[in-house]
């Protein structure tokens, strides 16, 4: 699924989108840019809080009933900011992260681990994420990082259930068409 949003995003970034997300960092990444993370996470998250996401199987991963909509942060953007010019293929420490989660990628990768990176687009209770892309000498890397962190080992990704049946957070809203719960 990253692999989906790096492509798109390369493809899509000189068409014009009107973006609602601002941040007033200097880092190479723009508002357009950043809105279409959060429309593409969103849009993978509501594929699968509908039930329409396929499985292994050849079936459809369960439905979920408490999936949030995910919105921009600019302070997560600017850590993994940070960290991607770096230019190292590897983690941040969790410290540094201020206890967010993190997913990384290479463009050129040849194979990326597709059921690791849908883990982290679809963490439920992940609302915030902040997303970048440096060109590095030998390696474009891009990221994202997720506030709150999720994807621990052994832990649910989601709760299964009808969308939206358990929008149970304080002042939480449904937005039916998405099959999401939105934050306030």
């Amino acid at each position: 699924m990253l692999a989906f949003l790096i492509v798109s995003l390369l493809v899509l970034q000189a068409t014009v989108v009107e973006a609602a997300v601002h941040c007033s960092l200097d880092n190479g990444m723009t508002d357009e840019l950043r809105q279409i993370y959060v429309d593409k996470h969103n849009e993978y998250r509501s594929i699968v809080a509908r039930g329409l996401a396929t499985n292994k199987l050849g079936g459809f991963a369960p439905k979920a009933a408490k999936m949030l909509k995910v919105s921009y942060d600019c302070d997560v953007e600017q850590n993994m900011m940070e960290w991607l010019q770096k230019c190292k293929y590897a983690h941040s420490p969790y410290s540094v992260r201020h206890g967010w989660g993190q997913n990384l990628f290479m463009v050129n990768a040849a194979k990326v681990n597709k059921t690791k990176v849908a883990g982290w687009v679809v963490w439920q209770n992940s609302k915030k994420i902040g997303c970048g892309i440096f060109w590095c000498e030998k390696m474009t890397y891009a990221g994202c990082e997720y506030s709150p962190a999720g994807n621990f080992i052994g832990a649910t990704i989601y709760e299964k259930g009808e969308p939206c049946s358990k929008c149970d957070c304080k002042g939480c809203t449904c937005d039916k068409e998405d099959g999401l719960c939105v934050t306030p």
